[in-house]
């Protein structure tokens, strides 16, 4: 899948893409899911709940390690992607399309200037 500027991503490998009416679709990028290896296990806050940017959203097990998620904006969260509860492996075969994790409701739109566009993120992960 090609990146475009609807993507952006934080230091901690997480993305957010827009969609309609301040809706965020929320995921880990694929550098992410390839360093963990095959995903076993997603742990996500349930609909209503509220994250912080930075802070730990969940926990997403692979066979090598065990990572908190750190959001990358703040907002209330509006949908889970309930697949990956029985099968956490969609994120390493769809990142950007199936493997979305979250979609929310932004809190706070200057948030999304402390995120790197897709060019500044391949230069971070080098």
């Amino acid at each position: 899948m090609t990146l475009t500027e609807y993507y952006l991503f934080n230091e901690g490998h997480m993305w957010c893409r827009t969609l309609e009416n301040a809706s965020y679709l929320i995921g880990i990028s694929d550098h992410a899911q390839q360093s963990l290896g095959e995903i076993a296990y997603i742990e996500l806050p349930d609909c209503g709940a509220a994250i912080t940017q930075g802070d730990s959203l969940g926990v997403i097990e692979s066979v090598k390690v065990v990572n908190d998620l750190l959001a990358p904006i703040s907002g209330t969260v509006m949908e889970v992607n309930e697949t990956l509860s029985g099968q956490p492996t969609t994120v390493n075969t769809s990142p950007y399309v199936d493997g979305w994790m979250l979609r929310i409701r932004l809190e706070d739109p200057e948030q999304l200037a402390n995120l790197m566009n897709h060019d500044q993120y391949v230069a971070f992960i080098g």
